[in-house]
């Protein structure tokens, strides 16, 4: 039998700076490599930026090795925070909402969703984490809002646990041998579910707040102005 010799390339687009990554783009190099679906992929945070183009990290490893088979040839991945991440983030270093990442991943969603699917593929790191979970409140507020039957999530043939935004990482790990599939995934139950959580762990406030003492003025003195009438009819 005759030896066959078979090339394919995947080209990597990074869309970021040195410390911020808001986008890495995987798409077959050759238009009529693979006839398939544009995807947009959500997930927590990136560990890869511009400087490390040619580098791949083991979640973007495990989802090539499966472009070809669940028919992707052009996959936007995105992420909630867009710091890099040379380790696993602390609880503490995710102080607030990624307000810059988030209107560009909006942005993303708004264009590849006119033609292409939205995977969330967040998983549950972090899940109790106020600040995540407020960046989740806020996305899945939109997606349900903008694209409410155009949100899935990733499956594996072989999977007992129900499915809540599977990591890709998970995926790879567990089921690399499994087929994978793409399933609805249930953003308004999850955006109900993640809102109680927020509202429950955002700090209690006074409903009322205690007027101010007015002070008197001194017998004998002439007040022109009260100073507490002009607050009001600022």
């Amino acid at each position: 039998m005759a030896n066959k010799k078979v090339s394919q390339t995947i080209r990597t687009t990074i869309v970021g700076t040195e410390r911020s990554t808001f986008e890495i783009i995987k798409e077959y190099a050759e238009e009529k490599a693979v006839v398939g679906d544009e995807v947009v992929i959500i997930q927590l945070y990136p560990t890869v930026g511009i400087e490390d183009v040619g580098a791949t990290d083991s979640t973007t490893l495990h989802l090539q090795n499966k472009m070809k088979q669940l028919g992707w040839t052009k996959v936007h991945m995105v992420n909630l925070f867009s710091q890099i991440a040379r380790r696993k983030p602390l609880a503490g270093d995710l102080k607030t909402v990624d307000k810059e990442n988030m209107a560009y991943v909006k942005n993303v969603i708004s264009d590849v969703g006119k033609r292409g699917k939205i995977v969330v593929a967040w998983g549950n790191s972090h899940s109790t984490n106020l600040i995540v979970n407020e960046s989740k409140k806020e996305l899945l507020e939109f997606l349900v809002s903008s694209q409410p039957e155009n949100v899935y999530q990733l499956v594996a043939d072989s999977m007992e646990t129900e499915a809540e935004g599977t990591h890709i990482l998970f995926l790879g790990l567990r089921y690399a041998d499994d087929e994978w599939q793409l399933t609805g995934y249930p953003a308004k139950a999850q955006l109900e579910k993640i809102s109680a959580q927020v509202q429950k762990r955002k700090p209690k406030t006074e409903d009322k707040k205690q007027p101010e003492e007015k002070k008197q003025p001194k017998r004998g003195k002439k007040v022109e102005k009260d100073v507490f009438k002009d607050n009001e009819s600022a």
